[in-house]
């Protein structure tokens, strides 16, 4: 049973995990596949804003860092208003994203919602750059 005693969660968790299981070949591949080109979507985009932003991922798990690439102690005031901005932004657009900028790609995602996944943030991080927090950030 489960913490609420309810032996529902419990049945489909094991059905989800027999069944993960016996895909096991294709399912995580398929999952890895579709993180990465979304990675690749994200960074060509920030790229071609020539905004400091990357997506990092391993196997289906990603995050979006926004800011320089080398580390160092920025303003956390202005990071996190940088990071609400594209939460907000993406929100928008129809995507939801953790605060933290951390994801999960899932096997329920469809090819057509993984490019319009990329779309939404690629409109997020032009938003935020056209409101100057990537210069601010940058700067700091």
């Amino acid at each position: 049973e489960a913490f609420t005693g309810n032996t529902l969660p419990v049945a489909a968790g094991a059905a989800f995990l027999s069944h993960a299981h016996a895909a096991r070949d294709t399912l995580y591949p398929a999952l890895n596949a579709a993180t990465a080109r979304l990675a690749r979507a994200f960074n060509a985009a920030a790229a071609s804003l020539d905004v400091p932003a990357t997506l990092r991922h391993a196997g289906s798990m990603f995050l979006i860092s926004l800011g320089p690439a080398k580390p160092r102690r920025l303003e956390p005031t202005l990071q996190r208003t940088a990071m609400d901005a594209f939460v907000v932004s993406a929100l928008n657009g129809g995507v939801m994203i953790h605060p933290d900028l951390t994801g999960y790609m899932s096997a329920a995602h469809s090819d057509e919602q993984i490019d319009q996944a990329a779309k939404v943030f690629a409109d997020a991080l032009a938003e935020i750059k056209a409101d100057g927090l990537f210069a601010a950030l940058s700067h700091t």
